[in-house]
C-alpha cells in the first residue's frame, strides 16, 4: 500500500503556518498535468485549514509555460476561499508584471522582495504595498 504522495516535482516544500498556506517552488511546473497536481495540493491544504492565504515563493522559478501560468491564474481568480495572495520574486519588473496581471483578473495580490514584510501584509498587520503599487 503506497504512502500518501508527497509534494509536485515543482514544489520543494508545501505547508501551514500561522493560518497561510505557504509553497515554495523549486522551478515552474512544467506542464498543465502539474501543475493540476499543485492547484490539488493547494485546494487540499485550503479546505483542510480553512486558510484563504496563499504565499507563493518563486524567487527561483525562471521560466514558466504560459499555459501553466494562464491556468494558474484562473484557479486563482476563480478560487472561492483565497483572499489574499503574496508572491516572493526578486524581479521589480517581474513583480509589477505579475501585480498587473493579477489586478487585471481580480486577484487580490501583491509582490515582495522578503518573507516578513509578505507575511506582514498577508496576514493584515500593515499596509504594506509591495512591488509595483502606486
Amino acid at each position: 500500500m503506497a504512502g500518501a504522495p508527497g509534494p509536485p516535482p515543482s514544489l520543494d516544500a508545501l505547508f501551514v503556518r500561522d493560518g497561510m498556506v505557504v509553497a515554495r517552488h523549486a522551478r515552474g511546473a512544467a506542464s498543465l498535468d502539474e501543475m493540476e497536481a499543485v492547484l490539488v495540493a493547494f485546494d487540499a491544504l485550503l479546505e483542510r485549514t480553512g486558510a484563504g492565504l496563499l504565499l507563493l515563493d518563486v524567487r527561483r522559478v525562471v521560466e514558466t509555460v504560459p499555459a501553466v501560468q494562464e491556468r494558474l491564474w484562473e484557479w486563482m481568480a476563480g478560487h472561492p476561499r483565497l483572499l489574499r495572495v503574496a508572491a516572493l520574486m526578486e524581479s521589480r519588473e517581474d513583480g509589477r508584471n505579475m501585480r498587473t496581471d493579477g489586478a487585471e483578473r481580480g486577484v487580490r495580490l501583491r509582490v515582495f522582495p522578503e518573507e516578513p514584510a509578505a507575511r506582514t501584509w498577508l496576514l493584515g498587520l500593515g499596509e504594506l504595498s509591495g512591488v509595483g503599487s502606486s
